[in-house]
């Protein structure tokens, strides 16, 4: 016990022999008013360093005084006072303890004030007249993610540019989408835009080999895996603004985005997660078991009567030899052709999204960086279906003068898709509703877990 509250002895006069080297900087800030100084409440004084980063701050009391913590490990400091209405005053520290500061008002004269009133129409999607025949416009993204659950570039421009066309590759996760501006300009070769990242062309050359006839939504998509929430603005340039800056390259239009960058203050980190449910609504109706054998069987005697009972020897003969649509206990596949099976429901799910970013910026004066790291599961509503991505970037800006400046950017993505060899969704429409897709145990007639994948010549005429 003596060992231990001698322990406890050390630790105490180490903590305060800390607070006791802190240096603190007391001061009052004043304003003059009808010729005597009277204390300015709420200016805030804080220390700068080098780099004009703030390293820490208060407020002046109701009498103007302040006490302001200097830290010890850092060098070339400036004391600010700020304040509204006032002159920003600014004082090179060199070890003082006491700094008093009378603000000096910073008020401008107005000649005369107008206010302008606009009215804006604008059509069930939001856009306005001006925006669908202008050359150019422009869509902040943080005003799009923060309604809409939105995973890509071309989800959350879908609706918000005039004459601006976002062909969907499909509903799946991952499917990749189709930018039109204008309509297509050409029947024999690509109509994408040109695509610019922060100033830079995004490469979107097409093989001379590339079958136009052939290619699908997908294989025309434009690969961008940017994570929207890193994006800062789009601008789409039309007509002749697009080839007037970009040239020939412009000619299907022009899609400007501009990443977010770090700013001069303090290190700022934000983190969003996203969580999205998708539930599809209900599809057509669909035919039971016993409503698909009557509905087979029905027409296949009406085509019998069509053509008359004499002629009609291959009809009768898929009517009545045929104990996938008939009854007969006997028979060894009866179970498994005597369900009812919701072909659509097996291959449905509830698609579960979940989108999750950081990221940490800041600066001084001169340099300034911005990092930032995002990872995306985003799950179809068809089993199967599934898209993830990592992606970070890094930007680092430095300004070594007013006429030059220097900026780096890095960044890294990886998209992995999941998809199904097949359209699932087309096989469970055509599939037969009286068939069971998994084998029936002839002992207890239970489902087992084993697939049952018979396929017989009368499936593959009527599906």
């Amino acid at each position: 016990m003596k060992n231990l509250k001698y322990i406890l002895i050390v630790m105490l006069l180490l903590i305060s022999g800390d607070a006791w080297a802190q240096t603190i900087l007391s001061g009052k800030v004043t304003e003059e008013y009808d010729g005597k100084l009277d204390g300015l409440i709420g200016v805030n004084v804080t220390i700068v360093n080098s780099q004009n980063r703030t390293l820490t701050g208060v407020i002046t009391d109701a009498e103007g005084a302040y006490n302001l913590r200097i830290p010890s490990d850092e060098k070339n400091m400036t004391v600010v006072f700020s304040y509204i209405g006032m002159k920003t005053e600014r004082v090179k520290y060199s070890g003082q303890r006491t700094l008093n500061m009378t603000m000096v008002s910073d008020a401008t004269t107005l000649d005369n004030v107008e206010v302008v009133a606009q009215r804006i129409e604008r059509n069930t999607m939001g856009i306005s007249q001006k925006e669908q025949v202008s050359a150019t416009q422009r869509v902040q993204m943080d005003d799009l993610t923060a309604t809409a659950p939105v995973f890509t570039v071309e989800e959350a421009l879908q609706g918000q540019l005039g004459g601006v066309d976002i062909i969907t590759g499909g509903g799946d996760p991952g499917a990749k989408s189709s930018i039109r501006i204008r309509g297509t300009s050409s029947l024999n070769s690509s109509s994408e835009p040109l695509i610019v990242i922060d100033g830079v062309p995004y490469s979107n050359e097409i093989d001379d080999d590339f079958d136009f006839a052939t290619a699908n939504d997908e294989d025309l998509g434009a690969l961008l895996n940017i994570a929207p929430t890193d994006i800062q603005s789009i601008e789409v340039l039309k007509d002749a603004a697009a080839t007037a800056i970009w040239g020939t390259k412009g000619a299907n239009g022009v899609l400007m985005i501009t990443t977010k960058r770090g700013s001069v203050g303090k290190t700022n980190f934000s983190f969003s997660s996203k969580f999205t449910t998708r539930i599809e609504p209900a599809s057509i109706p669909m035919l039971n078991g016993k409503e698909y054998t009557a509905l087979m069987q029905e027409a296949i005697w009406n085509a019998a009567n069509y053509k008359g009972i004499a002629n009609a020897g291959s009809e009768l003969e898929l009517l009545y030899n045929n104990p996938e649509i008939g009854y007969s206990p006997n028979w060894q596949y009866f179970n498994e052709y005597n369900q009812d099976t919701d072909w659509l429901g097996l291959v449905r799910r509830t698609g579960l999204s979940w989108d999750n970013n950081f990221s940490m910026s800041g600066g001084g004066e001169k340099a300034t960086y911005r990092f930032s790291a995002g990872y995306l599961t985003d799950e179809g509503t068809t089993i199967g279906t599934k898209t993830t991505r990592l992606n970070t970037s890094l930007a680092i800006d430095y300004q070594f003068s007013r006429k030059l400046k220097f900026g780096a950017d890095f960044s890294f993505s990886e998209t992995n898709t999941d998809n199904n060899y097949a359209n699932v969704r087309s096989e469970a429409f055509g599939k037969m509703p009286n068939k069971s897709p998994y084998w029936i145990d002839p002992a207890t007639g239970l489902v087992t877990d084993q697939y049952f994948s018979r396929q017989t010549g009368f499936e593959d005429a009527f599906n």
